[in-house]
C-alpha cells in the first residue's frame, strides 16, 4: 500500500477505552440450548451473564453480530436481536422468545454456544509487544501488533478479554503453553462464498449505528454494530460506493483532517497491525477520506464515535473484506 493510499485513512482515529465492569460468570451453566432448539425462558434484558453468552454467541454465529461477546446487555445486543427478528418476519420486540430461538438456533447452525480451543505453538509465540501510548512513538515500529496472546485469542473469538478469562479461571493467559485447552464462544460464520454473489449493497444506519448486507430484494443477509461520526464530524449521508479494499493499511497520522488534533502537529506513518487506529481493513469510499475500517479497541464499537467513517470490529473487518467487492453501493441512512 502506497503513502498516497495510506493517506486516505487519516481522518478516523478512535476515542479512548472505557473499563468494563467485573461480573460473575458461569461457564457450567451454558450450552445444551442450541442443539435441542428449546428455550425456558425469554433472552433479553433480565437475563443472567451465562443466558447472555449463549445468546450473543448465537447471534454472531448467525450473522447478527453483537459486536464484542461481553455477556452483558445493551445496545449492540439489543439491535442485533431486533435485526433477527425483522429478518426472520417476526414482531419487533427486544427479547429472543421460543419461536425466534429455534430459528436463531438454526441460523447458528445448531451448535453449542461453547467450544474448546487447544493453544497451538504459533499462537504462544506471538509476535506480541508492548506498545507506546503515543502516535510519533508508535510511528517507529514496524508492526503495531497484538500486545498479548489474551488480546489475540479475544479477537479471534469475537469475545471480550475479560469473558474469556472468567470462562478459563484456571488458565494464566501470561504463561501458558502450547496444548493448553481453553474455553471459547463457538464463532464461525457463514462461508463468504454464501454470501458475496448475493450481497447487492450495504447500509450503514447512522441513528441506529449499524451496518446490513442486502440482497437485491432488500433481504437482510447479514448485520453488525458500527460506530459512526459525531455531530462535529459526521458520517456521509446518502449513496457512496466501495472504492478500494486493503487489509493490514498502513495509517497516515494527517492532523490537517483530524478536528481534534491542532494543524500544526507533524503528520506520522504508522505500520499495520490489528492495534492501528484503522485495524486490519481499510474499505476507501467515493469520499474523500471516509472508510469502512476495524479499530484496536473492540468494545468500543457502537456506544463510540469516529471522525465520520465507518468502524467495525476487527473480525467484522475482516469477515466484510471477504463479501465486498470494488463497485457494491453503499447507503448512508
Amino acid at each position: 500500500m502506497s503513502w498516497m493510499a495510506a493517506a486516505l485513512t487519516a481522518a478516523c482515529a478512535l476515542a479512548p477505552a472505557r473499563a468494563l465492569p467485573a461480573q460473575a460468570l458461569d461457564a457450567s451453566a451454558i450450552g445444551g440450548g442450541a442443539a435441542t432448539a428449546t428455550l425456558r425462558a425469554p433472552l433479553g434484558a433480565t437475563s443472567a451473564p451465562e443466558e447472555l453468552l449463549q445468546l450473543q454467541t448465537l447471534l454472531d454465529a448467525a450473522g447478527f453480530a453483537p459486536g464484542s461477546i461481553t455477556a452483558k446487555w445493551g445496545d449492540n445486543t439489543r439491535f442485533a436481536v431486533r435485526a433477527f427478528r425483522a429478518a426472520q418476519g417476526l414482531s419487533p420486540a427486544d427479547e429472543i422468545d421460543a419461536d425466534a430461538y429455534a430459528r436463531l438456533a438454526e441460523a447458528a447452525g445448531a451448535r453449542e454456544p461453547l467450544t474448546s480451543y487447544t493453544l497451538t505453538a504459533a499462537d504462544v509465540r506471538g509476535p506480541y509487544r508492548k506498545l507506546p501510548a503515543g502516535t510519533y512513538a508508535k510511528a517507529r515500529l514496524d508492526c503495531l501488533c497484538y500486545q498479548s496472546l489474551l488480546e489475540m485469542l479475544g479477537e479471534r473469538f469475537h469475545v471480550a478479554p475479560d469473558v474469556l478469562r472468567r470462562l478459563n479461571p484456571d488458565v494464566s493467559f501470561a504463561s501458558a503453553a502450547a496444548g493448553t485447552q481453553i474455553v471459547v464462544p463457538n464463532v464461525a460464520r457463514r462461508s463468504p462464498a454464501e454470501v458475496a454473489p448475493r450481497l447487492a449493497r450495504m447500509v450503514v444506519d447512522r441513528r441506529e449505528g449499524s451496518l446490513r448486507g442486502e440482497d437485491a430484494a432488500g433481504r437482510t443477509l447479514f448485520w453488525m454494530p458500527v460506530s459512526v461520526g459525531s455531530p462535529e464530524e459526521p458520517s456521509p449521508s446518502g449513496r457512496l460506493k466501495v472504492v478500494s479494499i486493503t487489509r493490514d493499511p498502513h495509517y497516515h497520522f494527517n492532523p490537517r483532517v483530524l478536528g481534534d488534533v491542532p494543524d500544526s502537529r507533524p503528520d506520522a506513518h504508522l505500520p499495520p497491525g490489528p492495534n492501528s487506529p484503522v485495524g486490519v481493513l481499510w474499505m476507501q469510499l467515493s469520499k474523500a477520506h471516509v472508510g469502512i475500517h476495524g479499530t484496536a479497541e473492540p468494545e468500543l464499537v457502537g456506544p463510540g464515535m469516529s471522525h465520520g467513517c465507518v468502524r467495525v470490529t476487527n473480525w467484522d473487518a475482516r469477515w466484510l473484506a471477504s463479501v465486498a467487492r470494488p463497485g457494491l453501493e453503499v447507503h448512508f441512512l
